[in-house]
């Protein structure tokens, strides 16, 4: 009992973790347990991680650019992607093969989840924030003014700082 009961005291608190960091947790997690099935997604925008209908996991930018994916297209049919209790992210087709996975089973010591973050990184994170797995896909795509918009809000209440970001200069080399 104390066992469950110290479990969800930890969902609770990762859950918390997430509302605080990102705007919609729930739309940018994937719990264990839990899997994407044919055009689901998990989404924090402009990133997306869809499980296509033709089997392969794809990372998407802005809905159009594919960022990273699993390579795994037309190799089954109802394929979905099901994050395991035993800490392994797996694409199982209908006829259950495994057509991909993370190679992390085992290496959770409790409950886990995958995390789609803002800066366009898929991780598998242990309840304690430890990252077991990654898709390394840590990309900027925000334009300049983007940036500059992100840093005067971030900044908005701080008046030590100036009001308004400059980008640092870019000198040629000289020969």
């Amino acid at each position: 009992m104390a066992e469950r009961w110290s479990r969800a005291v930890v969902w609770v608190w990762v859950l918390m973790v997430m509302l605080v960091r990102c705007g919609e947790a729930y739309d940018s997690v994937l719990l264990e347990g839990f899997y994407l099935a044919p055009k689901q997604e998990i989404v924090e925008r402009p990133f997306s991680l869809k499980m296509q209908s033709d089997c392969n996991l794809v990372l998407y930018a802005n809905n159009v650019r594919p960022v990273w994916a699993t390579d795994t297209m037309n190799q089954g049919e109802d394929c979905y992607f099901l994050l395991q209790a035993d800490g392994d992210g797996v694409i199982w087709t209908g006829d259950g093969r495994a057509l991909w996975r993370t190679n992390t089973a085992g290496m959770n010591n409790g409950p886990h989840f995958i995390k789609m973050q803002c800066d366009g990184n898929v991780v598998m994170y242990t309840a304690v924030g430890y990252p077991l797995w990654a898709t390394d896909t840590n990309v900027s795509i925000l334009s300049l003014a983007d940036r500059q918009r992100a840093y005067n809000a971030s900044h908005a209440d701080d008046s030590s700082q100036a009001s308004s970001f400059v980008p640092p200069r870019i000198r040629p080399r000289r020969r």
